[in-house]
């Protein structure tokens, strides 16, 4: 009986977490660069920004729920939904250290779960297959 090799299984699963991480680090720096620049520009509110927040994890889940999956061949719902997982660390952190409200921090954790898993099912449901006749 032949052995199964699993080097190629673990080096996609550090792959996929790698990129995971560094995509939401990316998309939440560029994201908030852009927000808060907009408020400066456009003389809004600070206390807006708290707001924006929700918008703000929201692409960034869509990103990397998008980008992570493109390895794997089934499964993008629950991949994208677990590629979103830095992002709500990175949530838990800022309600720890800036009390934003636990209500904000559940929308938050929903809209993060959904919208990377969308994507991430999306993302898969556009590869092309083709069908050798």
């Amino acid at each position: 009986m032949k052995k199964i090799k699993t080097i190629k299984g673990s080096s996609l699963i550090i792959k996929y977490t790698v990129i995971s991480i560094s995509l939401t680090a990316i998309s939440v720096l560029l994201c908030s660069t852009a927000a808060s620049y907009l408020c400066l520009k456009f003389d809004i509110d600070i206390s807006i920004l708290k707001y924006a927040s929700v918008l703000i994890c929201a692409v960034t889940s869509a990103v990397t729920g998008c980008t992570c999956v493109r390895g794997f061949k089934n499964n993008g719902f629950a991949l994208g939904s677990i590629s979103t997982i830095p992002l709500i660390i990175y949530c838990f952190i800022n309600l720890i250290f800036h009390s934003s409200g636990g209500v904000l921090f559940l929308i938050k954790i929903t809209i993060c779960i959904v919208i990377g898993g969308l994507c991430g099912a999306y993302s898969l449901r556009k590869t092309k297959r083709i069908k050798v006749k």
